[in-house]
């Protein structure tokens, strides 16, 4: 590889990390009004490409174009290998809301959808449909110790610290309230859940009428766009550069 097109190829990988960066800022920025949404960075990685090349087998055979007469020479660009989900707790919002619950802690509520595929989720703003089940806002059904939860008075409900659902003074069902190691969303503020890996949390506490806001800093975002794109054009002027370069060997070829 010529040293123009490793200016090139170092600037563009540099270029292309920093926009997958300000993805992830400006996804976390349009979710700080999310309740229970953790923010996301990416994790990168410097990775090494060898650059030496053989040198002629036998005395009379030709010098490869661009060869390097030297040895344990290498191309270091960087490389966005995967997300980061910061699981900071955020804070606790009062809403005043009966069917309003936040965790504090170590745990997520479990949802299922009408098929019964089941995912895991932070937010909890929830409703009662028309048969008296405890719903997402987005319509997914919340799941307790005992299966869907269903209460006999959607205005009659109290809920204990540790997940007890009372209702017109009876127990009415209990939070399932699951810790699991999380990488993956799927949409709709819910996360990947996985049946061999999830277990009961016992380090949570469960706030009724209230809800938990992201744990996304506006401030801090907005700080580190700004340098995501600084970064971003510097990259971009390190492959003006080159290309550049690239021009003035192929003109000085040519005289």
């Amino acid at each position: 590889m010529s040293i123009t097109a490793q200016i090139l190829f170092v600037g563009a990988s540099g270029a292309k990390a920093m926009e997958r960066k300000l993805e992830s800022i400006t996804n976390n920025i349009a979710n700080v009004d999310t309740p229970g949404y953790k923010r996301e960075g990416i994790r990168f990685s410097t990775v090494y490409v060898p650059l030496t090349q053989l040198p002629p087998s036998k005395p009379k055979d030709p010098v490869p174009t661009g060869y390097i007469p030297t040895y344990n020479l290498a191309l270091e660009y960087a490389g966005a290998i995967g997300n980061v989900i910061y699981f900071e707790q955020g804070p606790l919002r009062e809403t005043g809301n009966k069917l309003d619950f936040a965790i504090e802690g170590e745990g997520f509520f479990l949802v299922e959808d009408e098929k019964g595929n089941r995912f895991l989720t932070r937010d909890g703003s929830f409703k009662v449909n028309s048969e008296g089940f405890l719903m997402t806002s987005s319509g997914y059904y919340v799941i307790g110790k005992g299966g869907r939860i269903r209460l006999r008075d959607a205005y009659d409900v109290y809920v204990s610290e540790d997940g007890k659902i009372f209702s017109r003074g009876e127990e009415a069902g209990r939070f399932l309230i699951l810790k699991q190691p999380v990488d993956k969303r799927v949409g709709k503020n819910l996360w990947v859940y996985n049946e061999n890996l999830a277990q009961s949390s016992d380090n949570f506490k469960i706030y009724q009428g209230y809800l938990e806001d992201s744990n996304v800093n506006v401030v801090y975002e907005m700080a580190k766009m700004i340098e995501a794109h600084r970064e971003f054009d510097a990259n971009l002027n390190v492959v003006k550069s080159g290309d550049e370069l690239f021009g003035y060997l192929n003109e000085f070829g040519r005289v």
